[in-house]
């Protein structure tokens, strides 16, 4: 065989992280009270959420449609409570320029929220958004340039895990649950659910999501007695993968969204009837594999190789770390009834400091809703929460979630707080890899030829016409790999040939 290059030909398209934004957003808005509501005379507490509605390319940037939903549970006159909605639109524009077949992936953070009575009839909305985009490009990545006769090279491979877009498909859950026996669900006051996947699988090209919804309710029964309630929905939901392989599906994430309960029966016999709208986000991870080249030259022509430094993201660890708090809070007022319980994460804060530890810093915020002397009353609370870890010097991401919470019924206004908090610490850290993007070719300069040659000899030839036929000396090829002159060049073998330069 003829000294050539063994490079593999053709291209690859990966999808890479190419730029990445971090964009906030404040908007207000002022909601008239329907007239079936009375007055408002204090904000008891608001809840919310931040949901990413879709993207738009404009302007040649992209920007994020995103909403806040909001909830007041507000007091009116009369000691009447009830809970007023709404949805404010907030468009986010980023600095991201787009190219073809660019991709979008964010996620979107409610930082901020509140309400406020402008008069009896009028309530203002606001809330602060804060989102992280990131746009992944396709990129063709060209492997070894065609063969050139007497071109020598040296191949290598490399295998990366690159991140590819989320697929994001939203779904929608019908079904009927059991009220206890003689309760009755009357006027809503709060409603909300959370999403959990117990496990996921890819079989035959889709994928497979065991999972379930946490409803939390509290209203006014038909007698007109506070009561709550909380609902444990499991479901299955089989998604496709579309393009995506089997094996790079690495996480499966279920966003909620929209929640409707319903009585459904008669009296002293009812359910509830379900319906609730959620999004899926499934992220997958590709090993792929390509070839680059470490060296090459020619001995016809000169071989110029474009090379490029670019960067990947590569995970280097995950993992879970749960801590347990315990704490306690004292009522203002002897509470005669709990009517909700509730327990969020302040955003978190990790940092590292210059003795190699990772300081994780959050806050465990506590919200009781509660009648006492007649009215309806809310309780908030505080605790803050530190962690502190060894952590090498590389990007670490952190988030933080409350798998379970709960609390004992006050007795002497005092009320013990205990809740499981879960960490979870991701690694990670950019490699330059030096891919070769195009060639050219020239005469090669006396300097630039190499001092041997790569040649697999034929079926038994000798080492006399080996040499003659490459232009070098048996003694020297000899000499070079250690074979005897007098016996034929080993077959399917290969051998250097030193190169004879012309005085």
């Amino acid at each position: 065989m003829d000294p050539q290059s063994t490079g593999a030909q053709g291209s690859l398209l990966c999808y890479v992280p190419s730029y990445e934004s971090m964009i906030r957003a404040e908007e207000t808005l002022d909601v008239i009270l329907p007239d079936r509501f009375p007055d408002a005379e204090e904000i008891l507490s608001v809840s919310g959420r931040a949901v990413i509605k879709g993207y738009e390319r404009s302007s040649g940037v992209w920007t994020i449609l995103a909403s806040a939903e909001l909830w007041a549970f507000f007091l009116g006159d009369g000691g009447e409570s009830r809970v007023l909605s709404a949805e404010i639109p907030i468009a986010m524009k980023s600095s991201l320029e787009y190219g073809e077949g660019a991709v979008p992936c964010g996620e979107v953070f409610l930082l901020e929220k509140d309400a406020h009575i402008v008069n009896s009839r009028k309530l203002s909305f606001s809330a602060s958004l804060q989102s992280s985009l990131t746009v992944y490009s396709a990129e063709h990545f060209r492997d070894a340039p065609p063969s050139e006769d007497g071109v020598v090279s040296k191949n290598a491979e490399q295998e990366l895990l690159i991140r590819t877009a989320v697929m994001d498909e939203r779904f929608s859950l019908q079904d009927d649950l059991a009220l206890n026996a003689g309760a009755g669900f009357g006027t809503a006051v709060y409603q909300d659910f959370t999403l959990s996947v117990a496990e996921f699988k890819t079989i035959h090209e889709k994928i497979v999501v065991r999972a379930s919804a946490k409803i939390s309710a509290a209203f006014l029964s038909d007698g007109g007695i506070p009561e709550s309630a909380e609902f444990e929905l499991p479901f299955t939901r089989v998604f496709e993968l579309h393009e995506a392989d089997e094996e790079s599906v690495t996480a499966v994430r279920l966003l909620p969204g929209k929640l409707s309960l319903a009585p459904v029966g008669e009296e002293g016999k009812r359910s509830l009837s379900v319906s609730l709208e959620a999004e899926a986000q499934i992220q997958c991870c590709r090993k792929t594999s390509y070839r680059y080249v470490e060296d090459a030259y020619g001995l016809n022509k000169k071989l110029m190789l474009n090379q490029e430094t670019l960067r990947f993201p590569l995970k280097l660890s995950e993992e879970e770390v749960e801590e347990s708090f315990l704490d306690a809070i004292e009522f203002p007022f002897d509470p005669d009834s709990i009517h909700l319980f509730r327990t969020t994460l302040a955003p978190v804060m990790a940092v590292r400091n210059g003795a190699g530890r990772l300081i994780v810093e959050t806050a465990l915020q506590t919200e009781f809703v509660y009648s006492a002397e007649g009215r309806i009353r809310s309780l908030k609370k505080v605790f803050p929460i530190r962690r502190e870890q060894p952590c090498e010097d590389m990007e670490v991401s952190v988030c933080a979630s409350i798998p379970a919470s709960r609390f004992t019924l006050p007795a002497m206004r005092k009320s013990e707080i205990e809740a499981t908090i879960r960490f979870r610490i991701r690694t990670e850290k950019e490699i330059e890899l030096s891919l070769i993007t195009g060639w050219e070719t020239g005469a090669p300069e006396e300097e630039d030829l190499p001092s041997c040659r790569l040649v697999t000899p034929q079926e038994d030839e000798s080492l006399f016409s080996l040499a003659k036929r490459t232009h070098s000396s048996p003694a020297l090829i000899a000499e070079a790999n250690g074979l005897d002159s007098e016996n034929p060049a080993p077959g399917g073998k290969l051998l250097l040939i030193p190169v004879i330069r012309a005085k």
